[in-house]
Parts: structure tokens; sequence; C-alpha cells
């Protein structure tokens, strides 16, 4: 193995919604010095190449999802070789975004490891777009409302119960006291008295 050299994006802020490409980036010593310094890449220490090399990117924080777009595992073999891997990174909320980078080689095509570089850690902070704000706010709009409704709804359906239960116990009550009550007493006419005369 031999001394190679690693760069990768150099991560700014970042906005909600809005994805970007990062790069990765590993040349053997020869290649890194013909190579020179790229604005756009942040260059980092010296490692180990010369054997089978891998670079994962671990995305965690502000709703953040990270797509490759190449073979996690590619050949570094000789000072004069490089290669380059390449994520799509999409932040879906606003807070901060965190990306570790993690070189590993290995021993031809195997698992067994030679050498392991500790995490290059990046953070940046993510905003909100107008368009995401707008979004936002119609949403919590539409969910007040949603509530209200609800609310609404709810109190429409208790006054209706309310008042079904007490038509119901009325008549209930007004059974009861029908049966409690004493039999009315029927009254028969009597006739229209005959006076009987005296015979003189």
């Amino acid at each position: 193995m031999f001394e190679g050299r690693i760069s990768y994006t150099r991560l700014r802020s970042a906005k909600v919604g809005r994805a970007f490409e990062f790069q990765a980036e590993v040349a053997g010593f020869r290649a890194a010095e013909s190579q020179g310094a790229r604005k756009d890449l942040q260059h980092t220490g010296e490692l180990q190449v010369g054997t089978l090399v891998g670079v994962k990117l671990h995305c965690s924080g502000a709703g953040v999802r990270c797509t490759a777009l190449s073979s996690a595992r590619q050949n570094v073999l000789t000072p004069d070789d490089k290669a380059k891997w390449r994520w799509i990174v999409k932040p879906s909320a606003t807070g901060t975004m965190a990306l570790a980078l993690t070189v590993t080689a290995y021993y031809r095509d195997t698992d067994n490891v030679l050498f392991e570089k500790p995490p290059f850690m990046q953070r940046a902070r993510v905003d909100a777009t107008a368009a995401h704000t707008a979004r936002r706010a119609k949403d919590d709009a539409i969910a007040v409302l949603a509530f209200l409704g609800a609310v609404l709804g709810l109190g429409v359906a208790w006054v209706t119960i309310h008042e079904f239960w007490q038509r119901r116990s009325g008549r209930k009550a007004e059974a009861e006291a029908a049966k409690k009550a004493p039999p009315r007493k029927v009254r028969h006419r009597e006739g229209p008295r005959v006076r009987r005369r005296n015979r003189t």
C-alpha cells in the first residue's frame, strides 16, 4: 500500500427540498499532485490506498436523504489511479444536516479490512425556501380548519343526542305519570225529576 489523498465536496448551507450533488475522490499520491487543489472540494489528510477502496456517506438530520450514484467500492491500485464517488443529497426539513464520510481499504475483493479512516464530518444549516414556507402555512391553515370542523361536528352531534334523550325522557315521564294517576270517576247524569201532584 502507498500514500493517497481524499477530497470531497465542501458543504455549505442548503435549502429544504433542493437536491445537490456530493462528491468524494480518492487518488494515489501522483494523481493527487498532478490534479492540484479544487475550489469546490475540501481536501483532507492522507490515507492508505493501493487496493480496493470503499467510500460510504452517512446522512442525518433535517430529514436528509442520500442516494448513491456510483459503486460503493472501487480500485485505486497505482499512484496514478483515482476513483470518484457521487451522491444526491436532499434535505426535507429545516434544521442542521450532518454528513459523515468513511473510507475503508479492503484486501483485494474480500471483506477483510486493511485500513479505515475515521469519518470526515461536515455540518450545514438547512433553511426554508419561500415555497416551503407558503406550503407550510397552507398546511397549518388546513389543519386548523379541519380541527374547527371536527369540533363543530362534535357540538352538533352532542346537541342532537341531548335533544333526543330529552324528548325520550319526557315521553317516558309522561307514560309513567299516566300509569300512576288514579282512574277518573264517570258521573252518570240523572234524568229530570218529575214532581208528583197531590190529588185533592
